[in-house]
């Protein structure tokens, strides 16, 4: 995901098969992904970067391959 910075990004986490729990630490806490509930959350970046997480339950065989990461970049560079 690509996200300007010094901008509040909203976002709805949802599952379709089981539970997930999206995770960036350097962003926050936790957000768990239950088929069926959606929930939200937020973050604001203030300098630009590469921010990696991966999912932090459990939730089948390719869990290992849940990767998550955030490119902060300037609004300059997010509008082009």
């Amino acid at each position: 995901m690509v996200v300007p910075i010094n901008t509040t990004i909203t976002l709805t986490i949802v599952s379709q098969d089981v539970v997930h729990s999206w995770w960036i630490p350097q962003l926050g806490g936790k957000v768990q992904a239950v088929p069926g509930y959606p929930s939200h959350t937020w973050f604001k970046i203030s300098k630009p970067g590469v921010y990696s997480g991966q999912c932090a339950f459990i939730c089948g065989r390719l869990h290992a391959r849940m990767l998550a990461e955030v490119d902060a970049v300037t609004p300059a560079a997010f509008t082009t």
